[in-house]
């Protein structure tokens, strides 16, 4: 590969001569272009003449450095933006990976680690000039579908559905899917997929002020069918887990989505800044309830805090777990706690297979396709595919309730 060709901004030219010195160690790269603020340059014109492959720069140079990246996007396509901020500059940093900066380095910056990330950006930027990338899913904003799975309490089979959701999507429809574990404390998807965790969203959420690359977090999750198809970024499995920001899971969230077909959120239970986040970006909040009375009201009491925080009621989808034709209320008495939520589906009550698959540490989805709760997520699946950002069919409980409850024609 040839030299990469390199354009720094920064504050000043004794700045740009520590950094050049930098580099000096690294044969790869070549400065073809120099600009500083007090300069007044005009960037445009100088990156016509130099032709750089990526253009450095700081954050506090006092040229707008989101401007420099979108002028690079409109206007030199095959030009790169690196992005150099000082240390915990998060709302620099926010703006930068929703804007789609393709590197973002934080003080203090290891140059040895820094030089590998940006010769990748190379790398693929000329792979992607010779061979047909994958590419994503159209949607509105070119990122996944995300569903947040929320339930009034523990215990409601959130976490068993989200998995199973998950592992239906990737392996039946052959989606990309990220299933996030966002749960507090005592994570069990690695269990349930009977893997080791490399690493927990704890672990990630520290390195991302200074390491913004999905290439990375992806080696910190589990590659459930070792093809990149099914990926689960787990939740830590300790007691103790300290206080998390919601600008740090609303950063982690926005990267996930923009490097899958589907994002399935386990979100936690309590009102924290990390489920607040997780709802603000979801497409549906899927609610898993049961059909009995405790379940129910706990649910209807959740619902009403959701709608006092201003969260939309259209999101809302119901899923009615562990649902038999021979036991529960009927369609209209749980109308009375639901309405106006649409149910969505209902998930049949088979205790063996579900606890078999968690002994396994396989989806009972994958492992028992044919059992009438795997085609219940199935189902689940279909309803899904046709989810777009931002909207959803709604469904009549009546029907959709009562049309499980008696059972197939």
């Amino acid at each position: 590969m040839q030299q990469v060709k390199l354009f720094l901004v920064t504050t000043t030219p004794e700045r740009s001569e520590e950094i050049q010195q930098i580099f000096r160690e690294y044969p790869d790269f070549q400065f073809v272009g120099f600009c500083y603020a007090k300069h007044n340059p005009n960037y445009e014109e100088l990156v016509k003449v130099t032709k750089p492959d990526i253009t450095i720069v700081e954050s506090n140079c006092g040229l707008e450095p989101i401007s420099i990246h979108k002028t690079n996007q409109n206007k030199f396509p095959t030009v790169d933006t690196v992005l150099l901020l000082p240390e915990r500059d998060f709302d620099t940093l926010q703006l930068a990976y929703q804007e789609g900066v393709p590197l973002v380095l934080a003080e203090p910056i290891d140059w040895a680690e820094a030089t590998h990330k940006i010769l990748a950006i190379k790398r693929r930027r000329a792979a992607s000039a010779v061979q047909s990338m994958p590419q994503r899913r159209p949607s509105m904003d070119d990122r996944g579908v995300t569903l947040s799975f929320i339930s009034a309490k523990d215990g409601e089979g959130k976490t068993s559905i989200a998995l199973n959701l998950a592992a239906a999507l990737a392996a039946n429809y052959k989606k990309r899917v990220i299933l996030f574990d966002l749960s507090s404390a005592l994570s069990e998807v690695a269990m349930m997929l009977n893997r080791k965790a490399p690493a927990s969203y704890l672990n990630i959420l520290k390195m991302m002020v200074s390491d913004f690359q999905f290439d990375t977090i992806r080696s910190l999750m589990v590659d459930y069918f070792n093809n990149g198809r099914l990926m689960a970024l787990c939740g830590p499995t300790s007691l103790r887990v300290p206080e998390i920001k919601y600008f740090e899971i609303d950063l982690l969230i926005r990267l996930l989505q923009k490097n899958c077909e589907y994002l399935i959120i386990d979100a936690p239970v309590l009102f924290t800044d990390a489920l607040k986040a997780a709802l603000n970006l979801s497409d549906w909040h899927v609610m898993i309830t049961q059909n009995h009375i405790g379940s129910l009201r706990n649910t209807k009491l959740y619902l009403a805090e959701l709608l006092k925080l201003d969260y939309p009621a259209h999101l809302v989808k119901v899923v009615l777990n562990r649902v038999s034709s021979n036991v529960g209320l009927s369609p209209a008495d749980m109308h009375r706690f639901i309405d106006p939520y649409p149910v969505v589906c209902g998930i049949s009550s088979d205790g063996p297979t579900v606890l078999t698959a968690l002994n396994e540490g396989t989806p009972f989805v994958l492992s028992n396709k044919n059992a009438e709760i795997s085609q219940c997520i199935d189902n689940f699946a279909k309803q899904v595919l046709g989810v777009g950002p931002g909207g959803a069919k709604h469904f009549d409980i009546h029907s959709a309730v009562a049309d499980f409850m008696e059972g197939p024609s």
